[in-house]
């Protein structure tokens, strides 16, 4: 037998099972719950379970539940939030932009490469315009 390791017996497999239901560590129980968020590709993510767009482990992304807020209804799950400053951790209302699909998201980011412009370039043009 290699060392470290220990075959796990029936009753051991019964005292963990009975360990995990006695003391159901799930959610804000865990001694390790930091609050339901966490990061991750650069987006945070929420934990709301009841979401109706939640992935398989209960999160959802802030950005779209700050949009959603912002319009008072879900959002459809092809409509796309766009970060302004592509900064994914940065979720102000200000600094996102929602697009009906994401066909006319890859429109807008077109519009700045062939003409070479950032997005605050393109903001202070569309802001001075009355």
């Amino acid at each position: 037998m290699p060392k470290g390791y220990y075959p796990r017996t029936d009753y051991h497999r019964k005292r963990i099972s009975q360990g995990a239901i006695k003391y159901n560590f799930k959610g804000n129980r865990n001694p390790n719950w930091k609050g339901g968020a966490h990061s991750h590709c650069s987006y945070r993510l929420i934990y709301i379970p009841n979401h109706p767009f939640a992935d398989c482990q209960g999160y959802v992304r802030e950005h779209r539940l700050i949009m959603e807020r912002q319009l008072n209804r879900f959002l459809n799950p092809r409509e796309v939030v766009h970060h302004i400053n592509k900064n994914r951790k940065d979720n102000r209302i200000e600094n996102l932009i929602l697009f009906s699909n994401e066909a006319e998201h890859q429109r807008h980011h077109s519009f700045f490469r062939k003409r070479n412009i950032n997005n605050k370039q393109f903001l202070k043009i569309n802001l001075a315009q009355p």
